[in-house]
């Protein structure tokens, strides 16, 4: 009797290996809540990321034709389905586009902006040879939208008659 009292001791003295049943559902339970929070999150933090970076792409290329129209005495920047040709559809700008001058095409997008939508006032800006917006007094609008909604969650670049893009906020996207 006194050798089994001894045994069951000695088990006892013994550290615990691995985890229950009950503290593997809890933390599996507890890990579960914290990602159910955390990915939505994620997620809307990589569709801000994209937006940026898509708009710059754009704003990049609007100066990159502003500065070719000086130096070469004139170019424009536009909607192009084929990244070949100047598009008549404002949608194409979604697809890509591209800076032509007199040389022809000197400046491609480099891929689609997939899972964006850009509402615009026209497809192409022309500028002059002082890298201004032709004809005099024009503009050009592009407003971005990439799924997300609420106050700030697109922007729009404006293409001043002086041929500088400036960005801001876009507040009604759906």
């Amino acid at each position: 009797m006194s050798k089994s009292f001894h045994h069951q001791n000695i088990k006892a003295l013994r550290p615990q290996l691995g985890f229950t049943l009950v503290e593997l559902m809890v933390t599996v339970a507890v890990a579960v809540i914290l990602l159910s929070i955390a990915v939505p999150s994620f997620v809307d933090v990589l569709r801000a990321n994209k937006l940026s970076n898509d708009v710059n792409s754009i704003v990049q290329a609007i100066r990159d034709a502003r500065n070719d129209a000086v130096a070469h005495g004139g170019s424009a920047l536009c909607a192009s389905a084929n990244q070949t040709t100047c598009s008549s559809v404002t949608s194409d700008w979604v697809t890509g586009w591209i800076v032509v001058n007199s040389a022809g095409v000197v400046g491609v997008s480099d891929r689609p902006l997939t899972g964006m939508t850009i509402t615009a006032s026209g497809t192409a800006a022309t500028y002059d040879d002082r890298g201004h917006l032709t004809p005099a007094g024009g503009s050009l609008t592009l407003t971005f939208c990439n799924g997300r909604t609420g106050v700030g969650t697109g922007r729009t670049i404006t293409v001043s008659s002086a041929g500088l893009p400036t960005t801001t906020n876009y507040d009604s996207c759906t």
